[in-house]
């Protein structure tokens, strides 16, 4: 690292290229930059749940693709609005990769006579009632039907469902601009028109991602320069670290396009978080850079002896930030992995850039003014100044209170609860979320449950004893908070009751097996389809159904009540397989595995933390007092979740994983500037007050810069981003404060033996 310093300050034009030109390679790649907002794309594609919702999709197709939703205050029984769905769905059937168009007009019914049976379109051809005669008698027919009411109709007529079904292997993303270019056209006439679908949803954020990055780094980077001019007051005290930062940035942006990592909602704050925090190392070097110009030491000694001082302690805080956000490595979910290998490439790369641009952009500059610091102080550090003399004056104390903190907000972990539904990340003003409230509201609910018989053997779903078994099943459903279910069993009922004139004694599973097949030949001759009811050969079926998420701990308590139900009825062994498929398998994964990933994650970055900093320190002692701080930020920040209601979500999850990531830096830049002063002779008191005029200083600002660079995220579109934001800015200044009297009260009180040994080795 020596020899690279010294080429810097001896080369430096040479550096300043290289760098450059490091920097424009890295940047070339982030044109080629993709988005990914799904969740069924946030885990691992071996992982158990996918594999299991692939094969479904496999068998069954994708029922739930896109809905486009119509609203008429006054009813969609009229004209325009009818004919407008019938032209709508006409359009977008013939949109190549589309399967199939369900709408109310379309939709099957069955319709019996003590004569005949049939099964034919809620409305004559499909289309759109002509005569008030006919509109009426489509409206009884359409509103009187259980399978279509709250499924494409609404059960008080004023809202409808077109349902769009794509082909297996169809690109969803392809197809929904084109779907939206069709639903444009239409609007209007008293008409609301909504668009539901994983793709729609993900260009919306997508493209709110992109807005948000556009206005959230420009930003970041003003209140960088108003808080590096406050600091410096020079304009190269400004540029120098701003420089810093936006390589690191680019170089971890480009990595990202380079790894073949998606932009996604965690890693779009990335560029911010490295702005706030790869500013660090430049404002300690500069700071150091300073002190030593004070001296009235040549240009070339002072950055040779600001470099020699502060590689150690740059070095050892980059290596312990990286290593804390690979800690993510172990989270459960795959962008919170990336968003942990990318922003340590950019806090690696930060670290490089402070210690090879900055004596090399030193070199070509004149000296600076620079004022004594024995001359007077700033504002900042007389305020600092008389903070430390409370903490010599009241060390024990300092201690006590902050045990009291530690137990009042450790107590409040418990209380912390997980959530991983939409409405908490995007929340509940977003357009997302407002589309889904209209789901919920007018229709059966936006959230799928789906279990699968499997009989293994031809025509097993014909076995009067499953198709029961399957009516139980919906049932138990029903009772447990789905609105509405969907199977072969709720089918055959419904057609033995047509067969026998409408008679409701009839409405149950025939006893023999043949009447079964009979009723579902007839229900196929007539035109009926099954959709995802049942496969071909009647081997295997699904129960489907739809309810509204409150929140993802009611659909996990959902499916582990399905879960227990399976178990007992449908035991390992007894010949059929029925499992669960599909999403509420999906969020129930999220929703047991985020907590135990946030609990494995947060443990594993601060044991590393410490470690790093043992073996970097040369102490055991030094690493252990060094993670105090970190744990009681950690300790302060849950209890702050729980004690103000906020949950764990996708980024949250993060905040104390972050949390320590940076805040070891302050940790280690106050020790070893500590024990720097405290060898020289001996004397705590005024070690301290050397090291808080100096490295505590630096510390303030950069707490501020990163708190403040962290809280402009309130202005985010999406919630979850915002509560990330500021409960970020909150832990940086519990750390920082935390760094700055914890800290010097237990060197004070016990004053360790590593304050007396050499630190790191030092070369010439």
């Amino acid at each position: 690292m020596n020899r690279l310093i010294r080429f810097a300050v001896e080369h430096p034009i040479w550096t300043i290229v290289v760098t450059l030109a490091l920097a424009v390679g890295f940047a070339f790649p982030i044109q080629h930059m993709t988005h990914e907002t799904e969740f069924t794309e946030f885990l691992d594609d071996d992982d158990p749940i996918i594999v299991l919702m692939d094969e479904a999709e496999a068998r069954y197709g994708r029922p739930w693709g896109i809905m486009v939703m119509l609203f008429n205050e006054d009813g969609v029984f009229n004209d325009t609005t009818l004919g407008k769905i019938e032209r709508m769905s006409d359009e977008i059937d013939a949109i190549p990769g589309i399967k199939s168009v369900t709408t109310p007009l379309n939709s099957q019914t069955i319709v019996g006579t003590k004569m005949a049976i049939s099964v034919r379109k809620a409305a004559p051809g499909g289309v759109a009632p002509r005569s008030a005669e006919d509109m009426e008698i489509f409206r009884t027919r359409v509103l009187g039907d259980e399978n279509l009411v709250g499924g494409v109709i609404s059960a008080d007529g004023r809202a409808a469902l077109i349902n769009i079904e794509l082909e297996v292997g169809a690109d969803e993303h392809a197809l929904t601009p084109q779907i939206i270019s069709i639903v444009d056209a239409n609007r209007g006439d008293g008409d609301v028109l909504h668009i539901y679908g994983d793709a729609y949803f993900d260009a919306l954020m997508a493209e709110e991602m992109s807005s948000d990055t556009v206005f959230l780094f420009p930003l970041a980077i003003l209140v960088m320069v108003v808080l590096l001019f406050a600091s410096f007051l020079t304009i190269r005290g400004i540029l120098l670290p701003i420089a810093i930062v936006l390589l690191s940035v680019i170089m971890a942006m480009g990595s990202m396009v380079l790894l073949g990592y998606p932009m996604t909602m965690v890693s779009f704050i990335a560029p911010v978080l490295l702005l706030a925090i790869g500013i660090a190392d430049a404002i300690h070097v500069l700071n150091r850079y300073n002190e030593e110009i004070a001296k009235d030491l040549p240009k070339r000694d002072a950055i040779l002896n600001t470099m020699q001082v502060m590689k150690g302690p740059v070095v050892m805080t980059s290596l312990t930030t990286a290593a804390g956000f690979l800690s993510l490595l172990t989270a459960f979910l795959l962008p919170q992995r990336q968003f942990g290998v990318i922003t340590a490439i950019g806090v690696l790369a930060a670290m490089l850039f402070s210690l090879v641009l900055i004596p090399a952009v030193m070199s070509l500059l004149k000296k600076p003014r620079v004022r004594d610091l024995s001359k007077g102080l700033r504002p900042l550090t007389r305020i600092l100044v008389r903070f430390e003399k409370v903490i010599i004056g009241h060390r024990k104390t300092v201690l006590i209170v902050a045990l009291i903190i530690f137990g009042v907000m450790l107590a409040g972990i418990p209380g912390v609860r997980v959530e991983t539904s939409n409405e908490e990340f995007l929340g509940r003003d977003h357009p997302a979320i407002r589309i889904l409230t209209f789901v919920d509201e007018h229709f059966s609910g936006g959230m799928p449950i789906s279990v699968e018989f499997d009989t293994g053997r031809r025509n097993g779903l014909q076995d009067p004893a499953v198709l029961n078994a399957m009516l139980d099943l919906e049932e138990f459903l029903l009772d447990n908070g789905v609105r509405k279910t969907f199977s072969l069993a709720r089918l055959v009922r419904q057609m033995n009751q047509k067969f026998n004139a409408d008679d409701p004694a009839f409405h149950v599973i025939p006893d023999d097996q043949r009447m079964v097949a009979q009723l579902l030949l007839l229900f196929s001759m007539q035109g009926g389809t099954l959709g995802d009811m049942a496969l071909g050969d009647f081997s295997a079926g699904t129960v489907a159904g739809l309810y509204t998420m409150d929140s993802s701990e009611d659909v996990s308590n959902l499916a582990g009540a399905v879960q227990e139900y399976l178990d007992e009825h449908f035991p390992e062994g007894g010949g059929m397989q029925v499992r669960m498929i599909g999403a509420t398998t999906l969020t129930d994964r999220l929703f047991t595995q985020m907590a135990q990933s946030q609990l494995i994650g947060l443990a594993t970055t601060i044991v590393v933390v410490t470690i790093l900093v043992m073996l970097l320190m040369g102490s055991v002692v030094a690493g252990l007092i060094a993670a105090i701080p970190l744990i009681l930020t950690v300790t302060f920040s849950m209890g702050v979740m729980a004690y103000t209601g906020q949950p764990l979500d996708i980024m949250t999850l993060m905040v104390s994983v972050v949390a320590v990531g940076i805040g070891v830096d302050y940790s280690i830049h106050f020790i070893s500037r500590f024990r720097s002063e405290y060898r020289k002779d001996r004397n705590a008191e005024r070690s301290l007050q050397a090291t808080i005029q100096t490295t505590g200083r630096g510390i303030t600002y950069n707490a501020l810069t990163v708190a403040l660079g962290f809280f402009i995220l309130i202005f985010a579109s999406f919630k979850g981003i915002q509560t990330f934001g500021w409960q970020i800015a909150l832990t940086m200044v519990v750390s920082a404060l935390s760094t700055i009297s914890i800290i010097p009260a237990i060197l004070l009180l016990w004053q360790p033996k590593f304050l007396s040994k050499l630190p790191w080795k030092r070369e010439s």
